[in-house]
């Protein structure tokens, strides 16, 4: 449950939670988070008007995470200081998230 929670707690921050979950369990379990993450990363920039139909103009904040203030930004457009901040607050929470679910 703590590596399943952990690989969630990357955030879409693929390129640092990633190398974490790697060197504290091991390659596969890194591999396994850097997918999950450019997952969630193209998922939220392609299904964007759903997300935004179904759920409201934040959803796209919501879904992107850590990738909010780079490179989801250009899909969101009306609450881009909420995204840069969004995506910065969670790019300082990952470093310290994902070892404490491990």
């Amino acid at each position: 449950m703590g590596e399943g929670m952990s690989i969630s707690a990357g955030l879409g921050y693929y390129s640092l939670s990633s190398v974490l979950i790697g060197q504290l369990r091991g390659d596969e379990l890194g591999i396994m988070a850097l997918i999950s993450n450019i997952f969630r990363e193209v998922s939220t920039i392609l299904f964007a008007p759903i997300l935004v139909s179904l759920f409201g103009e934040m959803a796209i904040i919501a879904s992107g995470g850590a990738t909010t203030s780079d490179t989801s930004l250009p899909v969101i457009q009306r609450y881009t200081v909420i995204a840069i901040f969004n995506g910065i607050v969670l790019s300082l929470l990952v470093p310290l998230v994902v070892p404490l679910f491990l």
